[in-house]
């Protein structure tokens, strides 16, 4: 995807080298860490916000689905979380999803308002009027049968236009791939090239019609890092790649959803959900970014 030296460059571009915003970045505005008693409540690992970044949709990776709203400081960074509807996604037939299938990871809610999902395990994209709505698969995506269990269909995102795109956290190759559904049929596939051990886990189109993406790493015993890239989405594939915001091994939890929307003031927001893996040592994070251009 990139090379050395131009993440060398880049590098130093975002640490002052040049003069300040020279090249987009995207800016810490605060973190909320939301804690919630509900039985079902945990591994939140994709999420879409209404336009102004107050009305949510979260998925936990236990197909359990959770909308509501948030709160904001004057910075525009959450402060609070009410949950106001919570239902588990159901199968063909209005049955909650079973043990096998309930892997749910991305998640983009299209222009009609048809509610998308992906899956890992059994690797799918499917499709529901609402989250609480009986499930409508697409047919297989291309090469899944090449793909580890738990290395699918990882980044979901709806393009403008209705274009779903989708990337696979494992590679193949060296690549990961970037899929395209459209008008009920896969697009000839395509591909990102793996940097280092970042792997894609997120992503989402922002009113200025690029792809966002964010990345996770993981290095043991310091703990999860994460980096947000922006892209030009086109038929030809992603292109124009900038590296707007990473941080450093623990400065956050296992970020892995991402939501793009604008502000008042009309500047780029990032907001950033973390999966706590229903585990007591980990937690679930909002984090809040402003993009300066």
């Amino acid at each position: 995807m990139f090379t050395r030296p131009l993440l060398g460059l880049i590098a130093g571009l975002l640490s002052g080298l040049v003069p300040a915003h020279a090249v987009p970045v995207a800016e810490w505005v605060g973190t909320f860490v939301w804690r919630d008693d509900g039985p079902d409540f945990g591994g939140l690992s994709s999420l879409e916000l209404s336009s102004d970044g107050s009305r949510f949709l979260t998925l936990s990776d236990r197909s359990e689905a959770f909308e509501g709203t948030f709160t904001r400081d004057g910075e525009g960074a959450v402060n609070g979380a009410d949950i106001t509807f919570t239902t588990p996604l159901n199968d063909a037939g209005g049955i909650p999803l079973s043990e096998k299938t309930v892997d749910s990871e991305g998640l983009a809610t299209l222009p009609d308002g048809t509610v998308s999902i992906s899956f890992e395990g059994e690797h799918r994209l499917t499709f529901r009027s609402a989250p609480d709505g009986p499930e409508q698969a697409a047919p297989l995506p291309p090469g899944s049968d090449d793909w580890e269990g738990n290395l699918g269909l990882e980044a979901l995102a709806a393009a403008p236009d209705g274009t779903l795109w989708a990337l696979t956290e494992g590679t193949i190759d060296g690549d990961h791939a970037v899929l395209r559904y459209r008008g009920g049929a896969w697009l000839a596939p395509l591909g990102l090239h793996r940097e280092g051990t970042w792997r894609p886990v997120g992503a989402d189109f922002g009113p200025d019609g690029r792809l966002y993406l964010l990345e996770r790493d993981f290095w043991p015993l310091v703990g999860f890092m994460s980096r947000v890239l922006r892209f030009d989405a086109g038929e030809d594939g992603l292109s124009n790649p900038q590296i707007l915001f990473q941080s450093r091994a623990g400065m956050f939890d296992n970020l892995e959803g991402l939501a793009v929307w604008q502000d008042r003031d009309g500047a780029i927001r990032l907001t950033l959900i973390s999966d706590d893996n229903f585990l007591p040592v980990q937690k679930t994070e909002i984090v809040d970014l402003r993009v300066t251009e």
